[in-house]
């Protein structure tokens, strides 16, 4: 048997260790690759994770939201449409040379309406049901003198036949998603000198007319607050019913002070 020279034997000694160390040097690649694979597979479905929690927290946050309510839903009253313009009230403004009777608003009436501290009647935008306002007038609302609102003067009728002219000051008031109007100066003493008429939860009417160009409102009592029921539990919104059902206009024959 022949013997493998020393020298030769050193030689192929190393070439295994090479082959040995590559082999190893492979592996530890492979590892690292499949680790890095892992890894990145780990941290996406984490982040898809993470991304569907704020979804529904997002869809959480939406729903929580309460909507706004636009008004009272006057078809729950017995309302099938608003009343018209009492007849009376109707010649005696057209007898004055009013023109361009409207109906503004149809409303029912909360306690800061009635208000001594807060002094004013609003007239939410959205509830507006015929336009009113010329373009003229509607810039002057818009314009402010400095931090304060400019206001256009209007005469307000009252809703009972002893009541006089009141002179009122017309303003509007924007807020982040939506304007109201407001009558104020003055609106107070209406509502002292028809606490019979004027009260929470009655249902008013706003009507307008042109009087020689200038803006005039009438104020009508559709219903007073003894023909409204108001039962909350049955609802759970604080929207109001009728007690007969019956359609009744308590408007008196306002006085119009001929001017």
């Amino acid at each position: 048997m022949r013997t493998m020279p020393l020298q030769l034997c050193l030689i192929w000694k190393k070439l295994d260790e090479i082959t040995k160390s590559a082999e190893d040097e492979s592996e530890v690649l492979e590892d690292f690759h499949v680790k890095k694979a892992k890894n990145a597979s780990l941290e996406s479905c984490r982040k898809r994770c993470f991304d569907g929690d704020k979804e529904k927290e997002a869809g959480k946050g939406g729903a929580s939201k309460k909507p706004k309510k636009e008004g009272v839903d006057f078809a729950k009253l017995g309302f099938e449409q608003a009343p018209d313009l009492p007849c009376n009230t109707r010649i005696k403004i057209k007898e004055m040379g009013g023109t361009e009777i409207a109906l503004v608003i149809m409303k029912q009436l909360s306690t800061t309406d009635l208000s001594k501290h807060h002094n004013r009647i609003s007239i939410p935008a959205k509830q507006i049901m015929n336009e009113f306002l010329t373009v003229e007038e509607k810039g002057r609302l818009n314009h402010r003198d400095g931090k304060h609102l400019k206001g256009i003067d209007v005469m307000v009728i009252g809703p009972s036949e002893s009541d006089e002219v009141i002179k009122m000051c017309l303003k509007k008031w924007d807020m982040n998603s939506n304007s109201s109007y407001a009558l104020v100066s003055g609106w107070y003493s209406l509502v002292k000198a028809n606490m019979e008429l004027l009260k929470e939860n009655a249902i008013a009417q706003f009507w307008s007319f042109r009087l020689r160009g200038e803006l005039w409102f009438q104020l009508i009592i559709v219903r007073e607050r003894d023909q409204v029921n108001v039962n909350s539990e049955d609802n759970g919104d604080g929207v109001s019913t009728i007690n007969n059902g019956e359609l009744i206009s308590t408007s008196h024959s306002s006085s119009i002070a001929h001017q």
